[in-house]
């Protein structure tokens, strides 16, 4: 006597079809979630960086001391004296800034905090780099102490 074909498709082994399913899918889920908060981490620095660039140019703006404006950047991007970014400031002598003239300072950070952002530039060949720049009129000629 046969089996309907209903009780043979019934019976057939399908149990380890989920698990395969799972254990191809589970990697790329956790791959997006690494890019996606990396990404978020990555747009949170330039953030920082952005606003730091700004606090510094007001200083110098206001003040007219790369030192002060320095020590702003630093205490706006939150890091220690060893993690600060490269810091350029033009026209860069304090001497050489007028009243009405245009100020700029700009920063420029290494990407190097680990995660995945070391394997993409080990993938590029390349450190990949986070900068943000800001400018402001000079308001103040001489220098405050």
């Amino acid at each position: 006597m046969r089996r309907p074909v209903f009780f043979k498709n019934l019976f057939r082994a399908t149990g380890g079809q989920a698990t395969l399913e799972f254990v191809f899918v589970v990697p790329v889920i956790i791959a997006v979630l690494l890019v996606v908060a990396q990404s978020g981490h990555m747009i949170y620095r330039k953030n920082i960086l952005q606003q730091a660039a700004r606090e510094g140019v007001r200083v110098i703006s206001v003040t007219n001391s790369n030192q002060q404006a320095i020590q702003a950047v630093v205490r706006a991007c939150g890091t220690g004296e060893n993690e600060t970014p490269d810091i350029r400031i033009f026209p860069g002598g304090e001497g050489k800034r007028k009243i009405g003239d245009i100020v700029t300072v700009s920063l420029i950070e290494s990407s190097s905090d680990g995660g995945l952002l070391n394997i993409i530039s080990g993938i590029l060949g390349r450190k990949i780099f986070i900068k943000a720049e800001s400018s402001m009129r000079m308001e103040c000629q001489e220098k405050w102490k």
